[in-house]
Formats: C-alpha cells, structure tokens, sequence
C-alpha cells in the first residue's frame, strides 16, 4: 500500500508540474500576444503623433507667414486708402466750380483758372537832369 500511495502521490506532483508548465506556456503565448499587440498599438500611436507634430509644425509655419502676409495687405490697405482719401478730396475740391458766368469757351478749362498779373516797371535815371526821355527821346511836356 505504501507503493501504491507513493506511486499516486508521484503521479499526482507529475500531473500538477506537467498543468502548472502548461499554464506557465499558456501565460507566456498569452503575454507575448498582449505585449505584441502593446508593441504594435505603440509604435501606430508613435507614428500618429509624429505625423501629429510634423502637422503641426507646417501649420505653424503656414500661420507665421500668413500674419506676415496680413500685416503687409493691412499696412498696404491703409496707404491705399490715405491716397484714396486724398484723391477723393480733390476731387471734391476739383468740382466745386462756381455757377456759370460770361467766360466763354473757356469756362472750366485749365485757361479759367489762370490769374493775369501786370506790372509795370518804370526804370527813371534821377542821376540824369530829366530833360529828355530816355526811351523815346522826345523833351517832356511841361
């Protein structure tokens, strides 16, 4: 009896060794499984966020030179439209011309606006007894 229980007993620890390396086996298909499936979510979620970041920096770029590009359009609009200003102001000043006179056919032509100034300039030589004119040489009329 004392072989038979020995025997059992033997085979009993055999059996238990043989399940516990299978489910030691098992655990390790089943954790190699996992951590492959770990390994492989990590390097997409890798590749995610460089792609991500690579976005993202060419968006930053592309933002940077868009508000280069709109500060230059902004400082380009406003001389715009000081010189429009400007214009339209003489414009307005350009068309306020007075009501219709007697001038002709030169009535808002360029001509209409010109302002005739005479001067006339006596040369007269006090150093000279005035007895005769200097241009015309006739004596002066008393």
């Amino acid at each position: 009896m004392i072989s038979l229980c020995y025997r059992l007993k033997r085979d009993m620890l055999v059996r238990l060794a043989q399940l516990a390396h299978d489910h030691e086996q098992a655990l390790d298909a089943k954790m190699s499984k996992q951590a492959k499936r770990m390994l492989r979510e990590n390097v997409s979620a890798t590749e995610q966020l460089t792609t991500l970041s690579d976005r993202t920096t060419q968006l930053l770029t592309d933002n940077e030179l868009a508000r280069r590009s709109e500060a230059q359009l902004r400082l380009r609009l406003d001389v715009m439209e000081s010189l429009e200003r400007q214009w339209a102001k003489k414009l307005r000043t350009n068309a306020r011309v007075p009501a219709r006179t007697s001038l002709g056919p030169f009535y808002g032509s360029p001509l209409s606006r010109v302002v005739v100034v005479v001067v006339v300039v006596v040369d007269i030589d006090f150093t000279v007894p005035f007895t005769r004119c200097r241009y015309c040489r006739t004596p002066p009329a008393l």
